[in-house]
């Protein structure tokens, strides 16, 4: 599980594994790649994000977020 504290933008990144999965708890999270411009998560929502896709996380200081990730 994830927390943040205060407001965060996590710089432009991609995972390794074959997938990773995030499922917000609690507060908003916003991302952004190269697939799609910019989507919204908030209280109950999830997501996949594929191996190799670059992505950015901009999370609000309410976020809770559980994630998982699939190794390759």
């Amino acid at each position: 599980m994830v927390k943040a504290t205060l407001p965060v933008t996590a710089s432009a990144q991609a995972h390794a594994g074959e997938f990773l999965f995030l499922f917000v708890l609690q507060g908003e999270l916003s991302i952004s790649s190269q697939v799609q411009e910019i989507h919204s998560l908030r209280t109950d929502d999830s997501c996949v994000i594929p191996a190799g896709v670059d992505y950015t996380l901009h999370a609000d200081a309410e976020l809770e977020m559980l994630e998982v990730s699939l190794p390759a």
